[in-house]
């Protein structure tokens, strides 16, 4: 992008600047783990989003709503709907990294004392027993328990934050957790309208529960979704928030896995934006389970969640095998699927 004769990677970057130099200079915001402010990639009425370390001392932007989680180089790519090496560069450019002895002052922060004030940090959870309240919500999602149980969900009955109780079970608003590995947890309360989300991992959902192989892979928003399609028959993956660019080194590593990866985001303005973001950076195709406009088909739902409600699971599968026929068929891939006859399903997203 700038022509720099020097090899800038991340290395690079980070022996001259501290990740909270990068991040405050391109959220535009001080770093400060007391409060919450306003997206900056977004329309934002509420105040969503926040700092936080992971166990590695990576500094992450997260929007608690559930839209956006990154570290300072995903914020400039997000800023400036870049790939990851043309973000390195833009960085270079404006920190004046551009001579072969770069004077920049590095500045340090007080890790301590911004890890210790961060109240949202631990995790931790009372689980309960499943009830008819959580079978009526999942299996309308066309989620069963062997789904919830191999994607390590669970019901809970108290939370706690850094040791406060923040949550106690109602009937009326029932959370569920997604635990990722000891102590990373993202927690779901499905029947609220925000704070949705209480999360403090970057972990990419559904990874650990995929094939050492298999012919495609489908890049969704949320792990909602990723069990969804496992119940129709098909694996992906989702990063935390429909609005995170994959990072590099996972796509890499998934396409020497899956011959064939695609994208299933929303269709509407986050989801379309960020499908449109991955195709540029990888060259990943997208899907959209459109709904009329544009004289586009309509599949009467958002997301699989919501088609398996429209529709029923057992249709939704068979929907999913003529989608992968159709898939196989198109992509020259050697694993025919029985054809399906669908009455008012007859489209299938490409």
């Amino acid at each position: 992008m700038y022509g720099f004769s020097a090899t800038i990677d991340r290395d690079f970057i980070l022996k001259y600047l501290s990740q909270e130099q990068i991040m405050e200079r391109y959220a535009g915001v001080k770093i400060d783990f007391r409060r919450r402010f306003l997206s900056p990639f977004r329309r934002d009425r509420h105040p969503t989003c926040g700092f936080y370390y992971s166990r590695s001392k990576t500094l992450y932007l997260k929007d608690y709503s559930g839209q956006y989680d990154g570290d300072c180089f995903n914020v400039v790519q997000t800023l400036y709907s870049c790939s990851f090496r043309q973000a390195l560069e833009i960085i270079a450019h404006d920190f004046g990294l551009t001579s072969e002895k770069p004077r920049v002052e590095r500045v340090e922060y007080n890790f301590d004392y911004i890890a210790a004030s961060g109240n949202y940090v631990d995790i931790a959870i009372e689980r309960r027993d499943w009830n008819w309240i959580d079978q009526t919500f999942w299996s309308m999602q066309g989620v069963n328990r062997r789904l919830l149980q191999l994607f390590d969900v669970h019901p809970c009955q108290t939370v706690w934050l850094s040791g406060r109780i923040v949550y106690s079970y109602t009937d009326n608003d029932p959370a569920y957790a997604y635990r990722f590995g000891k102590g990373e947890y993202k927690i779901y309360f499905p029947h609220r309208t925000q704070y949705r989300f209480i999360c403090n991992t970057t972990a990419v959902q559904g990874l650990r529960q995929l094939p050492p192989s298999a012919d495609f892979l489908l890049l969704t928003k949320s792990l909602k979704d990723v069990m969804v399609l496992r119940g129709m028959g098909m694996y992906s993956v989702a990063w935390q928030g429909e609005a995170v660019l994959p990072d590099a080194e996972t796509i890499a590593e998934l396409h020497t896995r899956f011959p064939l990866i695609l994208s299933l985001y929303d269709f509407d303005y986050t989801g379309i934006k960020t499908a449109n973001r991955i195709k540029r950076t990888y060259g990943i195709r997208p899907l959209m389970l459109t709904n009329g406009r544009f004289e586009s088909p309509n599949y009467k739902g958002k997301d699989p969640a919501a088609m398996v409600g429209r529709w029923s699971l057992p249709l939704m599968r068979g929907w999913a095998g003529e989608f992968k026929r159709r898939l196989y068929a198109r992509e020259s891939l050697k694993m025919p699927v029985p054809e399906f006859n669908i009455p008012g399903l007859t489209d299938v997203p490409f």
